[in-house]
């Protein structure tokens, strides 16, 4: 029929998960590394926050931080912070338990220390602009 094209539409209701793709399993590389508790991320490097996020994260969760590919680009390209919270996520979303108040704050502290409140450039025209002229 040559006006099959025409009227030739598919729709998808399905949402997939991100990753499905790949054909790999959903579940962590390593489901059975111990998990890492955030108050621990303080005294560990990028690369090994990568490396533990890349065996312990459900891979859905590696694929949206985007913790595939080269390592040394994925250093390069993710933020302490960053990978800090994606250690409280994994530890939320593979049962690791509440964290404790106490960690919260000390999680909060280690975070302010490692990455402080700097100010922004002031904005052209300000008060405080005006006095460094």
């Amino acid at each position: 029929d040559p006006h099959l094209k025409e009227h030739m539409h598919i729709t998808y209701n399905q949402s997939l998960p991100l990753g499905t793709w790949s054909g790999e399993s959903m579940e962590p590389a390593d489901p059975n590394l111990k998990l890492m508790k955030p108050s621990e991320t303080k005294h560990k490097t990028k690369r090994e926050l990568i490396e533990y996020l890349s065996k312990a994260a459900p891979r859905e969760m590696v694929v949206k931080l985007g913790l595939l590919g080269s390592l040394k680009n994925t250093v390069k390209s993710k933020g302490l912070g960053e990978l800090h919270n994606a250690v409280i996520q994994v530890w939320q979303a593979r049962g690791g338990g509440e964290i404790s108040e106490d960690e919260e704050e000390e999680d909060a502290e280690a975070t302010e220390k490692l990455f402080p409140m700097t100010p922004g450039p002031l904005p052209v025209g300000s008060v405080a602009d005006a006095r460094q002229v």
